[in-house]
């Protein structure tokens, strides 16, 4: 059982790290687009 939890652990990590690092782009798009108007 802990053998499949490691195994699964650090793939999930990375896609968390993945969607937050995209979330933070985007949400930086959003404010220079605001900027803009």
């Amino acid at each position: 059982m802990i053998g499949v939890d490691n195994k699964y652990k650090k793939p999930i990590e990375d896609i968390l790290n993945h969607l937050k690092d995209k979330t933070i782009e985007i949400q930086a798009i959003y404010d220079t687009q605001e900027n803009l108007i």
